[in-house]
């Protein structure tokens, strides 16, 4: 019996049948690029979520700096609180990309003029941290864009953007959030692989649940790994990663499960 293929981009598998990895070997192009560009068209989101509990985050056809769409932002308690997006993949530590992003307020309590600013959180050094990539004074009912250059910290990982607003009551939009600088190209390489074929469980474990190699269902092959006992979500089997999985690598991960 075949199972569903899972796409994770986390380092545990939850209950699978078989399960490989492939690390990209990274190279890098000398000329700047469009490394991304977030429009929020089509009903996409491209990733941008809230930072911050109590803000919501989501897309509207009210404005739009281009096309038919953009990301609303409402709901703030603090000025810290916005959206915010992962870009790990597209920035990397210790280079410099030329960022871009569009504002735009017109809620009846805002002043006539209100600053926005772009900034970024990282891990460096086992601890979260965050930087500036720049601000921008917009204009009530009108569209601002922000732009600016930024050189993020040598040896960061987990790059991630939001925005922020001093004015902790206004609602404002985004839209078409860019970025160009050096692309780093991606060729696959295999990392692990796991089929359970010899009928050994191999480096695998249960967190507090029972596993077991089993030849009753297999997506490839005759054996799979079985998993039972568990009562909560997280209980699930597990494999260290530490040989294959390096800070600030860009990792996908492929298993089947049914």
């Amino acid at each position: 019996m075949k199972g569903t293929k899972l796409f994770s981009a986390i380092s545990t598998a939850a209950v699978l049948c078989s399960v490989m990895s492939v690390l990209p070997v990274q190279t890098v192009c000398a000329e700047p690029v469009e490394l991304f560009s977030d429009d929020f068209e089509d009903g996409n989101s491209c990733g941008w979520a809230s930072h911050g509990d109590a803000a919501t985050v989501s897309l509207t056809t009210d404005q739009a700096h281009s096309g038919k769409s953009s990301m609303f932002i409402t709901d703030r308690e603090q000025d810290w609180q916005g959206a915010e997006c992962s870009k790990v993949g597209y920035f990397y530590a210790g280079e410099s990309y030329s960022c871009s992003m569009w504002f735009y307020y017109d809620d009846a309590s805002g002043n006539s003029s209100q600053t926005f600013q772009l900034g970024y959180k990282y891990v460096q050094n086992g601890e979260t941290r965050y930087g500036s990539v720049g601000q921008v004074n917009a204009e009530k009912g009108e569209w601002s864009e922000l732009k600016a250059n930024v050189t993020f910290p040598a040896d960061c990982t987990g790059i991630t953007l939001y925005t922020q607003c001093s004015d902790t009551d206004l609602p404002y939009y985004i839209d078409d959030c860019s970025a160009t600088g050096e692309k780093h190209e991606a060729s696959d390489a295999e990392g692990f692989s796991y089929d359970f074929d010899d009928g050994k469980v191999a480096d695998w474990y249960g967190r507090s649940c029972d596993i077991k190699v089993s030849d009753k269902m297999a997506h490839s092959g005759d054996y799979s790994l079985y998993t039972s006992n568990r009562s909560d979500l997280w209980m699930s089997p597990a494999v260290d990663c530490t040989l294959y999985c390096k800070p600030g690598g860009y990792y996908s991960f492929s298993c089947w499960v049914a």
